[in-house]
């Protein structure tokens, strides 16, 4: 589970290239990513750190780690609630018809 985690933020990370930045800011000249992992969910890099921190949970057995999974959950998805604001503010029709594309955030059946 935790491998696997790993390998879709590391995907994200390639995809994104230069473009990366855990702000809600897009890059001024950057371009709406829509393939490699972006083609099947719409933030990996924040799902990949939510399943190892969800893993790493149930790995250790901590109610702690779950709770902190639960927070950072609640966090990351309102970060990308703004991020998503804002990209549709610069590239409109184009990220609005990507969410139909592609409707899940973080996985599929999870919104």
């Amino acid at each position: 589970l935790i491998w696997s985690d790993v390998f879709i933020c590391v995907m994200g990370l390639l995809d994104m290239g230069y473009q990366y930045t855990p702000s809600t800011v897009p890059v001024e000249d950057g371009d709406l990513k829509k393939d490699g992992i972006f083609s099947v969910i719409r933030h990996p890099i924040d799902a990949g750190f939510m399943v190892f921190s969800l893993g790493i949970a149930v790995e250790t057995r901590s109610i702690e780690r779950v709770l902190l999974t639960i927070v950072m959950y609640i966090f990351l998805d309102r970060k990308n609630t703004i991020e998503e604001e804002r990209l549709v503010e610069k590239y409109q029709d184009k990220y609005l018809k990507y969410i139909e594309e592609v409707p899940w955030r973080y996985a599929p059946t999870i919104v």
